[in-house]
């Protein structure tokens, strides 16, 4: 299973207009294919104002990632709207997802999804992966996807949201 990442630098709450504005809209995807357990272990990282922008937009209401207080409201929203944008079928058959949860660390916020009952040996992956396309048309969503020794790396550039790929 995914060990979440947190830090003291977690605990601090910075007002979106202390943030660093970035120039790109990108978020970063990692899935791990954990033989032993039989599982697909996933990882979403995305700029928190980003996030709670598109987030605020599906769903017409205010969003604060970085507040404890509003964690357990704004982790069904998180929920929601990321399975909503994420699907993995392996070797044909569509996943089931298990959402873990979310954190808010820095400038980012990760979300964690796990898949279980994978078979020991994927042959293809297909991957949609629309996040934040409602918000952004210059969106770049990334994945990188392991199994054993086998790594893939795939970039998807607005309006592209789905590829399929053999190991």
């Amino acid at each position: 299973m995914l060990t979440p990442r947190v830090s003291e630098e977690a605990t601090e709450f910075r007002p979106l207009s202390a943030q660093k504005v970035h120039p790109f809209h990108v978020s970063v995807t990692e899935m791990n294919h954990n033989q032993q357990e039989a599982t697909l272990e996933m990882q979403s990282k995305i700029f928190t104002d980003d996030f709670e922008a598109a987030i605020a937009k599906q769903y017409n209401r205010k969003v604060d990632l970085s507040d404890k207080s509003l964690h357990e409201s704004m982790d069904s929203l998180v929920r929601k709207y990321v399975l909503s944008h994420l699907q993995v079928k392996v070797n044909g058959k569509l996943l089931s997802p298990a959402y873990l949860g979310f954190e808010q660390e820095k400038e980012a916020v990760y979300v964690y999804v796990e898949y279980l009952k994978i078979p020991a040996t994927i042959l293809e992956v297909d991957f949609f992966n629309n996040l934040l396309y409602d918000y952004y048309t210059d969106q770049i969503n990334i994945l990188h996807f392991k199994s054993g020794d086998k790594r893939k790396s795939i970039k998807l550039d607005y309006p592209d949201s789905s590829i399929r790929f053999s190991l």
